[in-house]
């Protein structure tokens, strides 16, 4: 019995060793396990630290990149909008520039009109240097000729006219100045017969209401029939329209002799361009079309206009025309 007992106690002393190997064996491995396990996360960690640094620097330069991103847009839209203000401006300074282009190309083309009516004029009757002086000597011997002639020749017509009217005593003067004698009627001269009864027309509607006689006088031939104009007050020389718009130019016109030798008469003299189709709605104040430069352009014009004696019509006198003529009749 106690061989048995003590086999047995061996037996549980001999098991107590093994279990203790095998538990002391368990925990060495753990151990060995924990110790590879922590080893394994430190080498994790380590990694995830130098990732996470990789991304801090990363996230950095995209930080950088974007507020240089940011930084380049702003530079951008300003230099957007400089160039938008700088299109305004230049948009506004083209706009300009094309409105002056047209107004001067307006005033060119009229220029130009201008220029060609000179030029045909030029081109029909050219003019060498030597007839020139030849044509102003004969003006000049003119201009001492016609008065010389009115004077001579007047008084006997300005006592035929005085012979109907009243009698005369027998001290008169016969050779007495013309302008001294009074007015007996007022004259339209024509130049065209076919355009004369226009004229007439045009004249005389300015007197509808005023018994004011108007005598039409044709001048067709030679410049010696201006001394054929009667004495009068008031001479009103109508020049018909042509495509150059000339009306006193030609310093050998005998449409500017005949001016020139009614107011050597001491006629108050009117000239009135017609078949101006612009002249028919001229403004109110306005005599003449303001298109037609030889109103302003010719010397002897000119100082008629300045006198309010030059007008342009169509085929009528507009109602201030014929305001302004019938005043200056009848005022004097």
């Amino acid at each position: 019995m106690e061989d048995g007992c003590m086999c047995l106690v061996f037996s549980l002393f001999a098991a107590f060793i093994v279990l203790g190997g095998v538990l002391i064996s368990h925990r060495w491995t753990n151990v060995i396990k924990d110790d590879n396990t922590d080893n394994s996360v430190d080498m994790g960690n380590m990694r995830h630290s130098v990732d996470m640094d990789n991304m801090r620097q990363e996230l950095q330069q995209c930080k950088a990149s974007m507020t240089q991103i940011k930084q380049d847009f702003i530079s951008l839209q300003v230099n957007f909008t400089q160039i938008q203000e700088k299109i305004e401006n230049f948009t506004k300074v083209m706009n300009g520039s094309i409105k002056n282009a047209r107004d001067d190309f307006l005033h060119l083309k009229r220029d130009m009109k201008i220029l060609n009516g000179m030029q045909d004029i030029h081109d029909h009757r050219y003019i060498t240097y030597s007839e020139t002086v030849f044509l102003l000597l004969v003006v000049l011997i003119l201009e001492r000729l016609i008065p010389f002639l009115f004077y001579k020749f007047l008084p006997w017509r300005n006592g035929f006219y005085g012979s109907q009217g009243s009698n005369h005593d027998g001290t008169h003067d016969t050779h007495d100045s013309p302008c001294a004698q009074a007015p007996v009627e007022n004259v339209s001269v024509a130049f065209n017969e076919e355009t004369q009864d226009l004229h007439h027309r045009i004249i005389t509607s300015a007197f509808q209401q005023e018994e004011i006689e108007i005598k039409p006088f044709l001048l067709e031939k030679a410049d010696r029939d201006v001394l054929k104009i009667p004495t009068c007050q008031f001479i009103f020389v109508f020049v018909d329209f042509n495509e150059t718009n000339v009306i006193l130019e030609n310093p050998v016109d005998k449409r500017l002799v005949t001016v020139q030798a009614c107011m050597k008469m001491g006629a108050d003299v009117f000239v009135i361009y017609t078949r101006d189709r612009d002249s028919n709605d001229l403004e109110d104040g306005k005599l003449y079309n303001k298109n037609l430069s030889s109103f302003t352009g010719h010397p002897l014009l000119k100082d008629l206009t300045a006198k309010s004696r030059g007008l342009s019509v169509n085929d009528t006198f507009t109602p201030y025309q014929k305001s302004h003529v019938k005043g200056v009749v009848l005022k004097k």
